[in-house]
């Protein structure tokens, strides 16, 4: 602790060889920061009190019927149109804030922001008293003319009345106006959205999920259907195989049933005619006319079999080819092998429809995704529009009850204080800043001081240099200094002391000065 003390001392001491320089730094800077303070303009505020009460029985009579706002809510939206664009625009034309600005350039959107910023609308402490509803407010506004800072705040002021006092219903029927527009829009918004839909669905039909379900479940179901169908396609190929081996076994079975027809022979000829009749004998009946004719021709064909035979030396018909083709077992055999053959060609037919549906459907699926997600959308649109129609007609239904409530309670107002400015600026607190100058510039005396000495170091301690040179100091040399030497010193001390003695007195001057020259206490330095 000794040598941190002996070094800081050490320290000073070296700094103090350029005390000169440091004092002339601190000069410099206190004429420079009390000449600013000096012209910093002076800020007036002015300000209103007042109160508000606000009763209303048809709000208490209608509180289960609507949802009333607390009194201080019911009067936030003229408090909110005060800072309007053009109530502030009115207000800088009426006070001459305005003047000598070109409404069309930057300076006057700046000064119209900054004028709805400095005007300050606070609510205050509202009294606490049951059985009434009132509610103290305080406005005011700061300006370097104290003039102008009088004429905003009244402006604002008188404009509040008239609006507190239920003069002017130009908001309300305004805000009405406006959600009438809205619910217009909204209006228009919910038949565009819902003839959109419309419209898409109509041209989207084929694509768009019906009764058998959505894009996927329609593909399911062809697949099933198509599986099915080839299941089934294989048990008819199963069965026609059967047909045509017991076919060849009643061949084999039935006398001469060996015998071979040759195609587009008589002998073919009549058989195809049986087969056709035994087929619609099945779904006709015999006094048909086709039945008629194909028995007419089968008789024909017979007897034209028999004289072909007899021109080839056979006597009679043969008995083994009339019992093959007359044996009913045969004839059950062929027409079960046509009906299988007739129902596979059917569902071959079915299975290629089935296949080409399959294959529309997968050629038609990123399409059909894309209208399903296009769909959600119209979906989504439409009812966001409906919830927004039916918001704004809600929003409207509660603003028409609010305007009924306020209606029959008017706001009563109760001036407490008028628009007024002290004499005194309440900115800039010129003392504060004096001061804070004169301590800056001490501060900045000193550092330069430590700094030079930094540049220019001495040992001002045996000890200083003995830690430098890390070597032991073997003893110190005392310096014996003449009279003129010693007087020349303490001149220069009492130099130094006066000099510093005339900053603290121009301190206590220009404080002097501050508080006393316009014949007040904390009267304005400078002028208006």
């Amino acid at each position: 602790m000794h040598d941190r003390l002996n070094f800081i001392l050490g320290e000073v001491r070296s700094g103090l060889r350029f005390r000169w320089f440091g004092l002339g730094l601190a000069a410099v800077l206190c004429l420079a920061g009390w000449l600013v303070v000096a012209i910093l303009p002076n800020i007036y505020e002015a300000e209103a009190r007042f109160s508000l009460n606000t009763t209303s029985l048809l709000e208490r009579t209608l509180e289960e019927q609507i949802v009333a706002t607390d009194p201080e809510s019911r009067l936030t939206y003229i408090i909110q149109s005060l800072f309007g664009r053009a109530q502030l625009e009115e207000v800088a034309r009426s006070t001459g804030l305005d003047a000598g600005i070109s409404r069309s350039s930057v300076e006057y959107e700046r000064m119209i922001d900054q004028l709805g910023e400095d005007i300050v609308f606070d609510p205050l402490t509202p009294a606490a008293t049951p059985n009434t509803s009132d509610f103290y407010y305080e406005l005011s506004y700061r300006h370097s003319d104290r003039d102008k800072a009088i004429a905003v705040v009244s402006a604002v002021f008188n404009t509040f009345k008239e609006d507190a006092l239920g003069e002017s219903r130009r908001d309300e029927d305004e805000a009405l106006a406006s959600l009438d527009r809205e619910i217009a829009t909204a209006e228009s918004n919910v038949r565009r959205d819902e003839d959109a839909l419309a419209t898409f669905r109509r041209e989207n039909a084929d694509s768009q999920p019906g009764n058998e379900g959505d894009f996927e479940a329609r593909l399911q179901t062809v697949e099933l259907a198509l599986d099915e169908g080839r299941r089934d396609l294989s048990s008819l190929q199963s069965r026609r195989d059967q047909d045509r081996l017991e076919l060849e076994r009643l061949s084999r079975v039935i006398p001469n049933s060996a015998a071979e027809i040759v195609p587009g022979s008589t002998q073919a000829l009549l058989q195809q005619a049986k087969i056709e009749l035994n087929e619609k004998s099945l779904r006709m009946q015999d006094t048909n006319r086709e039945i008629v004719l194909l028995k007419a021709r089968i008789t024909m064909l017979e007897g034209q079999l028999r004289e072909e035979r007899e021109a080839l030396g056979y006597q009679g018909a043969d008995p083994g080819l009339l019992a093959l083709e007359a044996s009913p077992v045969y004839q059950a055999a062929q027409i079960a092998l046509a009906d299988t053959e007739r129902n596979i060609a059917q569902l071959q037919a079915e299975i290629t429809d089935l296949e080409a549906d399959r294959t529309d459907l997968r050629s038609l699926r990123d399409q059909s995704l894309a209208n399903e997600t296009t769909l959600s959308a119209l979906v989504r649109a439409v009812d966001d529009s409906r919830q927004q129609l039916d918001t704004f007609l809600e929003r409207r239904r509660a603003l028409a009850r609010t305007m009924a409530v306020e209606t029959s309670s008017p706001v009563r107002f109760n001036e407490l204080d008028p628009p007024f400015a002290s004499q005194t600026p309440v900115k800039p607190a010129r003392l504060a800043l004096l001061a804070a100058v004169f301590v800056v510039a001490l501060i900045a005396g000193g550092g330069l001081c430590y700094g030079l000495a930094q540049l220019r170091p001495i040992f001002s301690s045996a000890s200083s240099l003995q830690r430098f040179a890390e070597l032991p100091v073997l003893g110190v040399v005392t310096n014996a200094w003449p009279a003129h030497e010693q007087f020349r010193y303490r001149r220069s001390v009492l130099a130094f002391s006066g000099a510093c003695s005339l900053l603290i007195l121009a301190l206590i001057g220009v404080t002097g000065i501050e508080l006393f020259a316009s014949g007040g206490v904390h009267a304005p330095f400078v002028g208006n």
